[in-house]
């Protein structure tokens, strides 16, 4: 069997098998939107853009009407 073929059977085994080991250093806590707000004041004000091609500009803007709604994805995904 090929590592594609056993990886459609059971993706579920090669995560877990991949995701044994601990990270020890890696702390994660849950973010605010204070937390949101002070990373958005950090950024460079910029024309340019990344793959999704929403500039830092727009980014910035759309913050105070976005950061409670990324507060809530963040703390979920974690």
């Amino acid at each position: 069997m090929t590592l594609c073929t056993v990886m459609f059977i059971a993706p579920l085994h090669c995560v877990l098998q991949n995701c044994k080991y601990s990270y020890p250093n890696i702390k994660l806590r849950c973010t605010s939107t204070e937390e949101i707000e002070k990373i958005k004041k950090s950024l460079k004000t910029k024309n340019a853009h990344g793959y999704d091609e929403i500039s830092i500009k727009i980014l910035k803007w759309s913050v105070p009407f976005i950061s409670c709604p990324l507060t809530y994805i963040f703390n979920k995904s974690l």
